[in-house]
């Protein structure tokens, strides 16, 4: 059985009086800040509330609402954006909702209200009245107003950045908001970009580097910090590729959180320091490179002594060999590859920078034969050697132990490519009239003049190269053997640059390699060499002063001078031979010094001798070249022999020395004799 109303209401809910639940509604207008007035169509208050008075900011100036009946609702408040008219709007529709006014109290203070009004009738008049119900929304307007003012900002801020920005929002997140910049960047349009998802984006980069983009869109760490570069690479169209550099925020966008991905472009930085390491490795080669030419200069210069040692002794050997053809044979093979080694040293020193390049006309078949009689003992005997030679072949202008180098270096590693299998290794000389789109195929060959060039092509049937392994076999300390082989074809470009020349070189795995060599043609022919009368039987006499630090070649240079008609006195240093010529300077003829001697130079050994004795006649000898002597050479009573040498060129030298000596002294005895 249903209970009737009567008893649920025994059950302890009573019903409010008209006066409770009038302040029910009171209280519940003031805490939800809403105000209520009523007005005429003229605009004549007939009610206005304590919430209506406090929107109009007058609470404290009226004691009683009912002060204000009578009053013009046009006096109590000023308009700052004029809206439709409420009033209209209401006798149009009989209600309107919503209805928002921005307006500015008589006390200058700007409010935001929502209005809700709707008509009434007066029950007494039967007039019609605006009853309208206004709420106060100015706190919720002025955060719209300040984060629509923070997003213009920020939107200006984008637009006017010259980094690339694009907003991502939704689920799934996609391209709401992109800069001009970025889409300047990436070469796309606006319609291109918005809508696009993360994943599209991660299609544009690099494979390699496509998991740390997607970790820095997904704004996440690196899968593993410091394995991946701060610097993407991005593909873009027309095989461009752009380095960028990623920085993400999350920001909030209309009113949702949203990642917000700024895109620099770090390309022009890359390439910077891609350059910087470049210089920092040309610069470490280049002191690799120093240090070694000062390690091939001091190997040089010990190796010559060694030399000297040798031919000294080869000279000794061939006055005990005459008429043996077999001997004499194999000492004058003994003084080819010493005069060859000499000549190799001399090269040691020019790379080192301790010798000019001597540049002469050159006949390049004659060097060719020169340099392949040389190597033939050290090519396999399995590797046959064509010489297809081109007779009456236009001279080339260069230094000829270097282009003997260039030589050695190219036929070496045409048999090292043959290695243990039989093979044939062509060598071709010609010349040709090239033009600058020739030229520009040639490696070094840009910017090279058009003209006549000389050529030798070294051809071999070899192992071939890659690619990739043709392209490097010129960078320095770049080889396909084991270390330690030598200065390498990095040297012999070298070489070909300073003397205007270009490479043009062709491989194929299996097939062989063929490198061919450009020189420009020079004009100029030898200049024929005026033979001095050599003396053979020239001999000298008297006491030399021998002063050289390594025991070998002294020893060597003691028995040349006396085979000569010299007697020696030997010292050690320069310090050690001023000590023996102080003790008589007059009995010495000349000075034979090393150049490189400890506690006492040859340079300053000699200052000190012409202190005891001017004029005195001296002959620096040295494995090094006379580079360093310039100031001493310039004196004609001194002279300069490179180690190793000959006894018919100590024998000159020394001869002209004691002739200039000879002379000097008869002058100085002429001039006596007048000024007596």
């Amino acid at each position: 059985m249903m209970k009737t109303g009567t008893e649920g209401e025994g059950k302890g809910a009573f019903p409010l009086t008209k006066e409770e639940l009038a302040r029910v509604r009171e209280e519940a207008m003031d805490f939800a800040n809403v105000g209520i007035y009523r007005y005429r169509l003229d605009g004549t208050l007939v009610y206005i509330d304590a919430g209506v008075l406090r929107l109009l900011d007058i609470e404290d100036q009226v004691s009683d609402p009912a002060e204000m009946f009578g009053r013009n609702i046009s006096e109590l408040m000023q308009y700052v954006e004029e809206p439709r008219s409420l009033r209209s709007l209401t006798l149009e529709h009989g209600f309107v909702r919503n209805l928002e006014y921005h307006y500015r109290t008589l006390k200058g203070e700007d409010r935001w209200v929502y209005h809700n009004a709707y008509l009434v009738e007066d029950k007494r008049t039967g007039e019609k009245e605006f009853q309208v119900l206004a709420r106060d929304i100015t706190e919720l307007k002025r955060s719209l107003l300040a984060r629509e003012a923070s997003e213009r900002r920020w939107r200006a801020l984008i637009e006017g950045s010259l980094q690339g920005f694009v907003v991502f929002a939704g689920s799934p997140s996609r391209i709401v908001l992109v800069n001009k910049a970025l889409m300047r960047m990436l070469g796309k349009t606006e319609s291109d970009l918005v809508g696009l998802e993360i994943q599209d984006l991660i299609a544009w980069f690099h494979p390699e580097d496509r998991e740390a983009a997607l970790a820095r869109f997904s704004g996440l760490p690196d899968p593993a910090p410091g394995s991946v570069p701060p610097e993407l690479r991005l593909s873009l169209d027309g095989d461009r590729t752009i380095w960028v550099e990623l920085r993400y925020s999350v920001v909030e966008y209309d009113g949702l959180e949203a990642l917000q991905m700024c895109v620099t472009d770090v390309t022009t930085r890359v390439e910077a320091q891609r350059q910087r390491q470049e210089i920092d490795a040309n610069m470490h080669d280049a002191q690799r490179l120093e240090s070694l030419g000062v390690l091939a200069g001091g190997v040089a210069h010990d190796f010559n002594n060694l030399l000297a040692a040798i031919l000294g002794n080869v000279e000794f050997l061939r006055d005990g060999v005459t008429g043996s053809t077999d001997l004499e044979f194999h000492v004058e093979e003994i003084t080819h590859a010493t005069e060859r080694a000499a000549e190799l040293c001399r090269q040691l020193l020019a790379y080192s920078g301790r010798r000019p390049l001597a540049r002469q006309p050159l006949d390049l078949n004659d060097l060719i034969e020169d340099t392949t009689r040389l190597i033939d003992v050290t090519v396999s005997r399995r590797a046959q050697m064509v010489r297809e030679l081109t007779p009456e072949l236009p001279f080339i202008s260069g230094d000829a132990s270097q282009v003997r180098q260039v030589l050695m270096n190219l036929i070496t590693n045409a048999a090292e490519a043959l290695g243990s299998e039989p093979g044939c290794i062509t060598i071709r000389t010609g010349a040709s009239d090239l033009g600058r789109g020739e030229l520009g195929r040639c490696l070094m060959g840009d910017g090279l003049p058009p003209g006549r060039y000389v050529h030798v092509e070294v051809q071999d049937d070899g192992c071939g190269m890659e690619d990739d392994v043709c392209k490097r076999i010129f960078d320095p300390f770049f080889t396909t053997k084991f270390t330690g082989r030598g200065l390498g074809l990095a040297a012999v470009r070298g070489i070909v640059r300073s003397h205007g020349g270009a490479f043009d070189v062709e491989s194929r795995p299996g097939q062989g390699t063929r490198i061919r060599v450009l020189f420009p043609v020079c004009d100029q022919r030898p200049s024929a060499r005026r033979s001095s009368p050599v003396m053979e039987d020239w001999r000298g006499s008297g006491t030399v002063l021998l002063a050289d630090d390594e025991a070998a070649p002294r020893n060597i240079m003691v028995r040349l001078l006396k085979a000569i008609g010299f007697e020696c006195v030997c010292a050690s240093n320069g310090e050690e031979a001023v000590q023996y010529f102080r003790e008589d300077p007059d009995s010495f003829r000349l000075a034979v010094l090393d150049v490189v001697m400890p506690v006492c130079d040859g340079p300053k050994c000699l200052h000190q001798l012409r202190r005891l004795r001017p004029g005195l006649p001296a002959l620096f000898i040295s494995g090094y070249d006379d580079e360093s002597l310039k100031v001493e050479l310039a004196d004609p009573s001194t002279a300069f022999l490179q180690k190793p040498f000959p006894m018919r060129a100590l024998r000159e030298q020394l001869r002209h020395l004691l002739a200039g000596d000879s002379l000097l002294q008869g002058e100085n005895a002429v001039a006596g004799s007048h000024e007596r």
